[in-house]
């Protein structure tokens, strides 16, 4: 567990970085800028990054981290149910995914997501670990349609895309059902 002061300059430090990324693109902005926008010094800087990269890591991470502490906390087990909590939470910093979407980060966010949507996915699809390579194709196109639905804007709800996606889910349900 992270002590409040560390994880307050870190938000400090991504926030700032979020309010650059607004106004410039992320590989336009230097190091410099955002500590001068986060009122931190350089070494507060590296203290706890080695890259602009790792704070937007660690940001996804932390919304991530939530996200996962609250499904295992839960007694949801519907596929369908897990997917309105899952983009509940894409809907709630969606402005945060959208500025990293907007800036070509996509890497940033699917490596950010790697341990949990493994987790995740298993829960959806019903899958083991001795899955891999099931596991890993439905985890790419998973963090894709999330992208996707950050990426097209306000045009299909969460509602709508809830029920998109729990019918794709269960289409391949079945097909596991078949084989």
């Amino acid at each position: 567990m992270m002590n409040r002061q560390i994880n307050r300059t870190m938000n400090v430090i991504f926030d700032a970085l979020l309010k650059k990324m607004q106004i410039k693109p992320f590989h336009e902005i230097s190091i410099v800028e955002i500590t001068e926008q986060a009122d931190v010094a350089r070494l507060s800087f590296y203290r706890h990054f080695n890259t602009k990269e790792d704070i937007i890591i660690f940001k996804i991470k932390e919304i991530v981290g939530r996200f996962v502490r609250k499904m295992n906390t839960s007694t949801i087990s519907a596929s369908k149910d897990i997917l309105d909590m899952l983009l509940g939470m894409v809907d709630n910093y969606r402005s945060i995914f959208n500025v990293i979407i907007n800036n070509n980060l996509y890497g940033l966010i699917v490596q950010s997501f790697s341990p949990e949507i493994k987790m995740i996915t298993k829960r959806l699809f019903g899958l083991l670990d001795s899955d891999t390579y099931l596991l890993t194709f439905y985890e790419g196109a998973f963090v894709n349609l999330i992208i996707e639905w950050v990426r097209s804007g306000e045009g299909v709800s969460k509602e709508e895309y809830s029920n998109i996606l729990d019918r794709l889910i269960n289409k391949q349900k079945l097909l596991f059902n078949y084989n």
